[in-house]
């Protein structure tokens, strides 16, 4: 994935426990980086919510990723009560 760049980024440690989820130029999505169906998607965050709500899911998104369907991720993980989000970019420079 190419991410996005952005000029005011803070370098961020990763938590011990996280789920990544990606989404890439062509619109595909990504479960700690293998490929997944949006259908399963929404399975797995189900169970991950159920499990703990509190985990950290960090969204990759490349820069030419098609944006609904990083809206579609980002609602489905308010459905499901995951809230503690963040997007990963790149440093610009």
């Amino acid at each position: 994935l190419e991410l996005p760049e952005a000029m005011a980024t803070l370098d961020v440690q990763q938590p011990n426990e996280y789920v990544a989820i990606g989404v890439d130029r062509d619109g595909n999505y990504f479960l700690d980086a293998e490929p997944i169906s949006l259908g399963l998607l929404q399975s797995r965050l189900r169970a991950q919510g159920a499990e703990n709500v509190d985990i950290k899911i960090r969204l990759d998104a490349d820069r030419a990723a098609p944006f609904q369907r990083v809206m579609q991720v980002l609602d489905m993980l308010r459905f499901e009560g995951l809230k503690n989000v963040g997007v990963n970019t790149r440093k610009d420079g």
